[in-house]
């Protein structure tokens, strides 16, 4: 198998990198923004817009970028629209509304500028704010992608490691994309292709470029690059085992909020492998996690109240966790609503929703559910 873990896509942010313009901010430039964007100026609205949601040059405040974001969006601005699309998805500033930020986003494209339709094309694949549609998506990445897009090669690759919605796994393909983007110096892309490396599939495994990658991907300030590096001096396969400064990696990172850092800090202290077993640390960690809406973090948090580890235990809250697992597809999510569903003991017992629930976790590729399915059917 090509990669033991899922990817979690921690480089879409509220305003994307390639659609924010913070870049080249002086004291000078935010004067002259200043009258200019009272006037009317979309341009130095949004620069205002970044300015302020970074607090470069000026205090960081949130509300003021949302309303100069706002004031670009209805002059009918489509970088501003559709950077406001992505803070009702993220449910950041504003209430989360992610068909509103869909509208935003579907309004945006209308400009045919690529860094906006890869966004576009990121809702269908992940169906936010609209169905999924993967061939859809694929579509405009490939347009994209011949464009030079990084962020559209990147994806594609995703979509090949994985395999997915009728689209076969080739993993060929798959290095191909990352290891043409990673040339770029495109840290999602580097880490791929390190991962790559380390796991010597399609090229030969060479342990010292997978550390490599993720190290310039690290310099370059990417925040999964840094926590996968952590986590490989925890673990001491690969390089120098040390325990203690891997950890104070992930807690650092955990602090600043990394979805990837809280995770892996929840699952270590949950195995007790390297550190002592800490169940209500792991509980407290994968809770955050799972706030930030991390599939693996919700369903684990489900177990812990399942089984009363970290935290009391509480079959409504587990069946919640679950429930918002398999809400991003997570298989497993689907899995164990149909095992709570049917277990007769619980007051949300019913047959039909289990079956269907697991039948939807088997057309998934859960090969539990598939053994559950089977043994069903040979029952009957």
């Amino acid at each position: 198998m090509l990669f033991t873990f899922l990817l979690i896509m921690d480089e879409i942010t509220v305003i994307d990198w390639e659609l924010d313009d913070s870049e080249g901010l002086s004291v000078d430039l935010i004067t002259s923004c200043n009258e200019s964007a009272e006037n009317g100026d979309t341009e130095a609205q949004r620069i205002l817009a970044s300015a302020y949601y970074y607090g470069i040059i000026v205090e960081k405040d949130k509300k003021k970028a949302l309303m100069w974001l706002k004031r670009a969006a209805e002059e009918g601005d489509d970088r501003a629209l559709a950077s406001l699309g992505d803070i009702y998805q993220k449910g950041e500033i504003l209430e989360k509304d992610m068909e509103k930020g869909f509208h935003f986003i579907k309004k945006a494209s209308r400009s045919g500028y690529i860094p906006i339709m890869v966004r576009l094309a990121f809702c269908y694949e992940q169906g936010l704010g609209t169905s999924k549609d993967l061939r859809k998506a694929m579509g405009i990445y490939e347009e994209a992608e011949k464009n030079g897009n990084l962020l559209a090669r990147y994806r594609l690759a995703l979509i090949y490691i994985q395999g997915k919605d009728g689209i076969e796994k080739n993993p060929l393909k798959a290095f191909t994309y990352a290891f043409s983007a990673s040339k770029t110096g495109f840290p999602p892309a580097l880490e791929l292709v390190g991962m790559f490396y380390m796991s010597g599939d399609v090229v030969n495994k060479d342990i010292k470029k997978g550390i490599e990658c993720f190290e310039l991907a690290m310099r370059l300030g990417h925040m999964p690059s840094k926590c996968r590096y952590a986590t490989e001096l925890i673990r001491g396969e690969n390089i120098e085992q040390n325990i203690p400064k891997g950890i104070g990696m992930l807690s650092e990172m955990a602090d600043e909020g990394i979805t990837s850092a809280m995770y892996s800090l929840g699952m270590i202290y949950y195995s007790g492998k390297y550190i002592n077993q800490d169940k209500v640390k792991a509980f407290e960690y994968l809770k955050r996690c799972s706030d930030k809406e991390h599939p693996q973090a919700c369903f684990t948090v489900g177990l812990l109240y399942l089984g009363g580890e970290g935290v009391e235990k509480n079959y409504n809250e587990a069946f919640r966790f679950f429930k918002k697992a398999a809400s991003y597809d997570y298989s497993y999510g689907y899995l164990y609503m149909g095992k709570m569903y049917m277990d007769k003991k619980l007051n949300i017992y019913d047959r039909d929703k289990a079956m269907n629930c697991i039948k939807y976790a088997s057309e998934l590729g859960n090969k539990q559910a598939i053994e559950v399915l089977k043994k069903w059917f040979d029952m009957k």
